[in-house]
């Protein structure tokens, strides 16, 4: 007998069927991919609204900002891979949740506000005079730091 016979006859694995271990550790191994990525990959956006905020910003090189917003990056479409792979595995289901959907905006506008931050720090790094753009960047990552703390607050509490 399988561990899992709550499962037995759930609409999302037929009616004679049971949800196999495997299936439950692929699951729990994404879920572990898509939090471990959310934390190492999204964790320097406070550092650097920090350093942005304060007069340690003038010892960051506009470079030094660009290159953590690269892991930043490259976080935000690690979590775009690992949640689509967990929408799969429930086959749309959990796709279909309005705190889902509500997180999932919320994902985009992320996007959007990472695409200022970097376009902020291009036009500074070609720029004739060397300005650094303290207040609009410090905003920007503030607002990112907001946001990704507003989407973990709906994939926890599932509010809706």
């Amino acid at each position: 007998m399988s561990q899992f016979k709550q499962f037995a006859g759930h609409p999302l694995y037929g009616k004679n069927r049971t949800c196999s271990t495997v299936t439950m550790t692929l699951y729990s191994t994404f879920v572990f991919l898509h939090v471990a990525t959310a934390i190492l990959g999204l964790g320097p956006l406070t550092v650097l609204a920090v350093i942005a905020s304060g007069p340690a910003a003038r010892s960051f090189t506009v470079d030094r900002f660009l290159q953590f917003l690269r892991v930043v990056g490259a976080s935000w479409a690690g979590m775009f891979v690992t949640g689509a792979i967990l929408i799969a595995f429930t086959h749309g289901a959990l796709g279909e949740t309005r705190w889902l959907r509500v997180s999932f905006g919320l994902f985009l506008l992320l996007g959007f506000l990472y695409g200022m931050a970097r376009r902020q720090l291009r036009k500074a790094r070609q720029s004739p005079a060397p300005v650094f753009p303290h207040k609009a960047l410090s905003q920007i990552l503030w607002s990112m730091c907001a946001t990704t703390a507003a989407i973990t607050y709906l994939m926890e509490a599932k509010p809706w």
